[in-house]
Formats: structure tokens, sequence, C-alpha cells
């Protein structure tokens, strides 16, 4: 157990740091990306700036622009601002396109103290723009003709949101990464936790297995050494009652051994149940008179009420009536006090249901998804002090799955136990 957890730690370091290393290529690669990004920017404020610096209808309009705004105070001329506004957001489409970018955009060309705006965008908001983002001073034309310094500035809408999607290429890859991580993480801890569980599990069995079968070889060890002696003195009666002792503490020893080798056999591929045509109420009955015994020995009562209009069913009877025997036993074992015990069957549809309801302690929600697991037993309350393999209802699960039906439980601590199985006719 211990070289397991050490293995399981060094694989869990292992994992986190390929997390780690991937989280820093991506925040490299992401770097990388802006850089190239901001390099593009750079070039499309470029060649935007030399085209309003050159004498074309755009730049001889915002020079005019800027003249009449600066110099003769007058108000914006609608006409010149139009060609301006309309002239530089087809050069930065034109511009950014031809570097591969698509994302919306604005701008806004402003004195150098960001004191006056001469032209924008329509869509410039000054309370959402961002003027450091990208800048640049406007050329040596507009400066000389106008007498003044004036700044282009771009800034790209939603960058974040944009740069996401142009990094998927990066991202999906670390964000699949990451979950595959993450799910080897989340399998390690429950194979860790299903390893530690399945340990006291079977370190359980094996403690009640040796006590099971300690206790017949122990009383039939001591009964031949009484009856050596005895036989060795020429006394011989009283030999019947030590042989009739070793003959019932051999049956013991069989059923205990035989409960193993049951299971063992349903789980082999090759294993098949003989069906037969079967009275089912017949069997209960029968299973019910054998039952009477123990029953009376704890003063209980077993309440059998047959109800069900078919009940002739291609069974294998043998195995059949152990499931019966099991889910009997256990409600007599897990009762306390006074034992009342019903045997239920009725007919729904196509189905043949048998109910086998107890009064005894219960079974709390938590342990219901578990108690059909092999070699499985309720740790709570008075459960421990009751022996067994837990081997009992996981074999009645598997015989009833075989016959091509389910079983199903209802219970409560302290409410009781109430075992549902369903058989289903053609």
């Amino acid at each position: 157990m211990l070289k397991s957890r050490l293995i399981a730690i060094i694989i869990l370091v292992s994992l986190i740091g390929l997390l780690l290393i991937q989280f820093r290529l991506l925040v490299v690669g992401a770097r990388l990306e802006k850089v190239k990004f901001d390099q593009k920017i750079e070039e499309v404020l470029f060649n935007v700036n030399e085209a309003l610096n050159g004498k074309n209808p755009v730049g001889n309009a915002l020079v005019k622009l800027i003249q009449e705004e600066v110099y003769e105070e007058e108000e914006t001329n609608v006409y010149l601002y139009e060609i301006v506004e309309g002239g530089l957001t087809k050069l930065f489409e034109s511009q950014l396109n031809k570097q591969g970018i698509t994302a919306d955009f604005a701008f806004v060309i402003n004195d150098k103290y960001n004191t006056k705006s001469t032209v924008h965008s329509t869509n410039f908001v000054v309370e959402n723009f961002d003027f450091d983002q990208y800048s640049i001073l406007l050329g040596d034309r507009i400066i000389g003709e106008c007498h003044c310094e004036q700044v282009l500035h771009l800034d790209i809408l939603n960058l974040f949101g944009y740069f996401l999607s142009e990094l998927d290429y990066l991202i999906i890859p670390s964000i699949l990464c990451f979950l595959s991580i993450l799910l080897c993480v989340v399998f390690l801890f429950r194979n860790l936790k299903k390893e530690h569980q399945l340990n006291a599990i079977k370190n359980d069995f094996i403690n009640n297995l040796t006590h099971e079968l300690k206790t017949p070889v122990f009383s039939i060890s001591l009964a031949v050494k009484i009856l050596r002696e005895k036989l060795e003195k020429g006394e011989i009666s009283g030999a019947e009652q030590f042989l009739q002792l070793i003959d019932n503490e051999k049956d013991k020893l069989k059923i205990q051994v035989d409960k193993v080798l049951e299971l063992a056999s349903l789980e082999s591929a090759n294993y098949h149940l003989q069906k037969e045509p079967t009275d089912v109420h017949g069997l209960i009955k029968e299973m019910a008179k054998d039952f009477e015994v123990k029953l009376k020995e704890r003063n209980g009562t077993l309440t059998q009420k047959l109800n069900a209009k078919n009940f002739i069913h291609n069974i294998d009877s043998t195995h059949f009536k152990n499931v019966i025997q099991n889910l009997l036993e256990n409600a007599l074992k897990y009762s306390q006090g006074t034992v009342e015990i019903e045997i239920e069957t009725l007919t729904k549809g196509n189905e043949f249901q048998l109910r086998i309801k107890d009064k005894g302690i219960g079974i709390a929600p938590e342990f219901h998804k578990l108690i059909f697991d092999k070699f499985y037993r309720v740790p709570t309350g008075d459960l421990h002090v009751v022996k067994g393999f837990g081997l009992g209802l996981n074999y009645v699960k598997k015989i009833v799955e075989a016959h091509g039906g389910v079983i199903n439980l209802k219970s409560g601590f302290g409410k009781g136990t109430e075992f549902t199985i369903k058989l289903y006719t053609k």
C-alpha cells in the first residue's frame, strides 16, 4: 500500500509539472503572438500615415480641415470631415485586411495633448477609447502645412476576445491537455480510493473467512482428539455422538467452501444455468417450511402473500432456492427483537415480482449501491457483529441477472429492508 501511494505521489507531481509546463508554453506563445500583432498594427499605422502625408483627396481634405479648425476657428466643415472620416475608415480596413486582421476598430486624430479632436470614426466613444494602445504622429507635410502636431490613435475593440480567437491553435490544445491531465488526476485518486476500499474489504473477508473456517476445523480437531482417547481406552460408548459432531461440523465447513466456489463458478464464462419450468410458489413454500426451525429459535413469524397470477417460470430451481434462502437468512440475521418477515408475489404487466420484507435494522441509503458488491459488508450500526463473507447479496444479484431479471432494494436505517426481484415473462 505504501509503495502504491509513493507511485501515486510521483505520478501526481509529474502531472502537475506537465500542467505548469503547458501553462508556461501557453503564456510564452501568447506573448510571441502579441509581439507579432503589435508589429502588424505598427505597419498598418505607418502605411496609413504615409497615405495621409501624400497629396491625395483624403490627405488634402485632412490638411484643409485642420487649418480651418485650428487657425480660422470655424465650425467643423461637414464636407471635409466626411471625406477624411470615410477615407480613413477605408484605409484602415484595407491595411488591416492585408495583415490578416479582421477585428473591429475605432480611430481618432487629436492634437498632441489630446485637448481637441479633429476627426474620429463613427463608433468612437471617448470614455471607452484607449488612447495609449496604438498611435503615431502624423507626417511632415501635415506638420509643415498646418504648423501643429496631430496624432492618429487606433484602438482595436475587444482586443482580448479577438486575440483569444486568433490563438485557438494554442488555446484549444492547451485546454484539451489540461482536461486530460485533470482526468488523469481524478482517475488516479479514484483508483487509489478504490484500491484502499478493496484492500479493507479483502482484509475483512480474509478475517471472516479465517474465523468461519477455523471454528468447524477446531471443533473437528477437538472431537477427533477426544474420540481417539476414548478408543485407545476401549470406551466405545459415546463414539457415535462425536462422529455426529464431526459430521455436522464437516457440513458447516462444506457450506462455507461452497459459497465461495459457487460465486467463482458464476464468474466463469463457461457457466450455464439449468433452467426448467418451475412452480415458484411451490419453491417458496418449500423454502418457508425448511426455514421454520430457524424462525422458532427467534420466536419469529413468516407471512406468505402469494398473489402472482403467473407463477410458473423457466428458472434454475437450485440457484433460485439459494437466492430465497440468502434473502431470508439476511432478514433473520439483521432483525433485532421480534422477527417479522413477509414474502409476497404479484404480477404487474409482464413482470413477476417477488418481495421479501423485514422489520430489521435496515440499511442506510449511502450503502445501497455497495451492498451487492463482492465481499462488501456495511460497516455501521450493529451490522459488523453479524458474521459473513459479504458474498450472499453479490451471489443473489448475479443469479437474478442470469435469469434476465433485476433486484431492487428499498430500505432505511432503522426502517427495515425490502428486496424486490423482478422476472420478465415473454
